[in-house]
């Protein structure tokens, strides 16, 4: 299985690493932000879309609040219109913020509260349906 994580965080893509590699998910690529994001749908197919909440939009500005948010919002439109972007790719938001927000949004799976102080191998498991190592 194939996983792009998009964050500009390199620790937290690190933790984030870490908890997938014991789930046996290796094949992980890493975007930090979302112009690049794009870039890679392009030429790859991925299983899952990891999206951190604020991120850039380009390489060298700042974090935009609620991205992850937006961008969910624009991968589903864009499959709706059968986009090759996205095809089957499932979403979760990955971020340090609070999400209370719901989404009825076909492959969206759910959010995970982002804490490096907690181990959020359990997190990741139950969201990608995954029994733990």
């Amino acid at each position: 299985m194939k996983i792009l994580i998009v964050d500009d965080d390199s620790i937290k893509v690190d933790y984030i690493k870490k908890y997938l590699s014991q789930l046996s998910f290796y094949d992980v690529v890493v975007s930090k932000y979302r112009n690049d994001m794009f870039k890679k749908l392009q030429e790859d197919d991925f299983d899952y879309i990891i999206l951190d909440n604020n991120f850039p939009i380009y390489e060298d500005s700042r974090p935009e609040k609620d991205l992850g948010i937006k961008t969910l919002m624009l991968l589903e439109r864009s499959r709706s219109y059968q986009n090759k972007f996205f095809k089957n790719s499932k979403i979760i938001l990955c971020s340090s913020d609070e999400i209370s927000e719901t989404f009825s949004v076909p492959n969206y799976l759910g959010n995970i509260v982002f804490d490096s102080s907690v181990d959020m191998k359990p997190s990741f498991s139950k969201l990608l349906n995954k029994e733990e190592v």
